[in-house]
């Protein structure tokens, strides 16, 4: 098939990568050309060149190309006025370049508005929460031709009262670049982002209340959450703070791990960690919130209810009964790479036939 994906003009598709959704989208576009499809790759122009990218116009050239009488000062220096002239001139090229299949990754509306002419082969698939144009746009297609797909079936749940939502197809990680490890460390991981959403704070009170080793890793994206939570306790001879660190450098702190905790009390999507996790061999311990109890099975996790550090604490002694072995096997089976492309083409195989048809 001739394949576009379009992805949000924010950060470059390329390592390191930015986020969960410039590493799905990574994986997707190399394993589809990997396939044996011609992909085209409508992102930001520093996305990594082997992936037969289509830069997105950069904010100089569009101010450039725009006429300054055309615009107020305001729209000069609006983020959202650049964001629309480059989805505009992406969906311009989409539309016109024959393509097979579109599958839409971006957070902004203009592509699901433009798209739709498009029908079932225009596939959207929602990653995130998103701001309320994106919600208007579908609002105001009440019967939408696209495809629309989730990436876990509580984020379906949510869209659902916006939109219909076609399939719910789980992302996945390349299993093969984390590797488990013969024997543990005894200490606990923790990743992600330094921030109250993600909540590193219960996961140091918890091992504080065992007496477990805690290393933590991450940015820090919020100065005074971490001053205020994580900092004071870095004095404690078991609560180290590693830093942001690379993926060759988190891969063998994760699979060394005897577990890994994921206290995020924000209702994540997905989880992209927690998958990464079980590739390693490490069993996880995961507040029950958003699609953490559909992505984990009572054989490599224990759920925990948001916010509760004693039941961190009793999980973190039941932890040890979990087979690291299993954790691996799930993982190759339920969050790879392979599954969700798998699952991607085949609905890129129907959409098409349903457009067919109705042709």
């Amino acid at each position: 098939m001739k394949i576009a994906i379009l992805t949000h003009a924010n950060f470059p598709i390329a390592e390191p990568f930015a986020g969960g959704l410039e590493m799905i989208t990574f994986h997707l576009v190399r394993a589809l050309r990997g396939r044996g499809h011609r992909v085209s790759l409508f992102a930001h122009a520093d996305s990594d060149p082997t992936l037969n990218v289509w830069p997105l116009p950069s904010r100089e050239e569009i101010l450039k190309s725009t006429s300054a009488s055309e615009l107020t000062s305001e729209q000069l220096g609006q983020t959202e006025f650049i964001y629309q002239e480059q989805y505009a001139r992406a969906m311009t090229s989409i539309v016109s370049g024959d393509f097979d299949v579109v599958h839409n990754h971006t957070l902004h509306h203009l592509p699901i508005l433009l798209g739709e002419q498009l029908g079932s082969r225009f596939i959207t698939t929602i990653h995130a929460p998103t701001g309320p144009r994106f919600k208007l746009a579908f609002r105001a297609l009440p019967h939408p031709k696209q495809t629309i797909t989730c990436v876990s079936a509580h984020q379906a749940e949510y869209w659902k009262a916006f939109t219909q939502v076609d399939h719910v197809i789980h992302n996945g990680i390349p299993v093969d670049n984390w590797h488990p490890v013969d024997r543990p460390e005894d200490y606990v991981f923790w990743m992600g982002r330094i921030c109250p959403d993600k909540a590193p704070g219960d996961a140091i009170q918890a091992c504080l209340m065992t007496g477990d080793q805690l290393r933590l890793a991450g940015p820090i994206h919020d100065q005074a959450y971490f001053d205020a939570t994580v900092a004071p306790y870095l004095h404690h001879e078991n609560i180290t703070y590693l830093g942001h660190l690379t993926h060759a450098e988190i891969a063998p702190e994760l699979a060394s791990a005897r577990a890994f905790l994921f206290t995020s009390v924000y209702a994540e999507p997905y989880g992209l960690t927690l998958a990464e996790a079980l590739a390693s061999g490490t069993p996880v311990i995961a507040y029950a919130a958003g699609a953490a109890p559909e992505i984990l099975s009572s054989e490599v996790g224990i759920l925990v209810d948001v916010g509760d550090v004693d039941g961190l604490r009793a999980a973190l002694s039941s932890v040890k009964k979990i087979d690291r072995t299993k954790c691996r096997a799930y993982a190759i089976e339920h969050c790879s790479i392979t599954a969700m492309v798998d699952k991607y083409e085949a609905l890129y195989d129907s959409a098409l036939a349903r457009e067919n048809i109705h042709s």
